[in-house]
């Protein structure tokens, strides 16, 4: 099967930032608001970016430091189970799972994600985050193209990774993958879009199946803990780059890797 020709070039088109925060919402992306502020006054996600907004917060790192997103939830629960609900939220780089997090830990979160130190986090229940963690933009309210595209790109990683996570024993978690279908992460032009943790890799314009394999058989390829900058030449017109990389040096490595191809 031909691999469907890229429109547009996506390397460069992530800017840089230090943490990826995702909290998960009882809802799944059918009902989601077109923006995730918008949830309503108990939502998790929509506590963090109000509070985000902030001036209060925010004095270590810039806005765009800190990227915000929901991970869909549970078709089986309704509306009214959003109100008093509390979520897991996924931070990276760091690479931890926080329980049970409410609406009015919204503040304390995030003045604690603005300081750089270890400690800063160990008031919260925490678990280790091992393995490969894949989101992809399924958010259809926001742009149809990410509802479309995205929600087929999720569905053929729960098909490529469900007999490897099979294979891959209780003993062998780091190997294990994690798929999620999430809220807007910027680049609607760019659908289906993934980011992968926690190499902080992004692809973009995922419209086949063989494409979205050979991301997944690159992403495999790298150590969990290495986020070293070679692409594949055959992925390289998806990549949209990295989260430590600024658009200089996205353009100079794209660069390297054509001249040598």
């Amino acid at each position: 099967m031909a691999t469907a020709a890229v429109c547009k070039p996506c390397a460069g088109t992530v800017d840089s930032y230090k943490h990826h925060v995702f909290v998960t919402t009882p809802l799944p992306a059918a009902k989601w608001p077109s923006r995730m502020d918008e949830q309503g006054e108990q939502s998790v996600i929509a506590s963090l970016m109000r509070a985000w907004k902030l001036p209060s917060i925010g004095s270590t790192y810039s806005r765009k430091d800190i990227r915000l997103s929901a991970i869909e939830g549970s078709p089986s629960l309704t509306d009214t189970s959003m109100e008093n609900a509390a979520s897991n939220v996924f931070l990276f780089p760091r690479n931890v799972m926080l329980k049970n997090i409410h609406q009015r830990d919204a503040p304390s979160l995030l003045q604690a994600l603005c300081t750089d130190s270890t400690h800063s986090l160990q008031q919260y229940d925490s678990v280790p985050l091992t393995g490969l963690h894949l989101f992809v933009c399924v958010h259809g309210t926001r742009d149809k193209r990410c509802g479309e595209h995205g929600t087929a790109v999720k569905q053929w990683l729960d098909e490529l990774t469900s007999e490897l996570n099979l294979k891959s024993s209780r003993e062998d978690q780091k190997r294990h993958i994690h798929v999620y279908g999430c809220s807007h992460i910027g680049g609607h032009e760019f659908a289906g879009n993934l980011v992968a943790y926690p190499s902080g890799n992004w692809f973009g314009a995922l419209k086949t199946k063989e494409t979205v394999e050979n991301v997944l058989t690159y992403l495999l390829s790298l150590e969990t803990t290495n986020r070293e900058t070679a692409v594949r030449h055959n992925i390289l017109p998806y990549w949209r780059g990295r989260m430590d990389l600024s658009k200089e040096e996205h353009s100079e490595l794209v660069s390297q890797h054509s001249q040598s191809a």
